[in-house]
């Protein structure tokens, strides 16, 4: 089994994670919501619930951002 620490005992270099869970599960919640009332739109044709293309619209921006993990894909 390897050995994940450094050879001499001390602490490696740590760096932070670029990707923000907050962000992410906001734009989840974002999409998710979004989706529904574009469900609710396509069922009822009721133009109030046509606004949730922007939040899918805001959802995919979000995912496509820095602090998503994109670059790192």
């Amino acid at each position: 089994m390897a050995s994940y620490g450094s050879a001499h005992g001390g602490h490696g270099h740590v760096t932070k994670s670029p990707i923000s869970v907050a962000w992410v599960v906001l734009a989840a919640l974002l999409g998710g919501a979004g989706i529904f009332l574009i469900f609710e739109w396509l069922f009822t044709f009721n133009w109030v619930f046509f606004p949730g293309i922007a939040l899918v619209i805001g959802c995919t921006l979000m995912l496509l951002d820095r602090r998503a993990g994109l670059d790192h894909a």
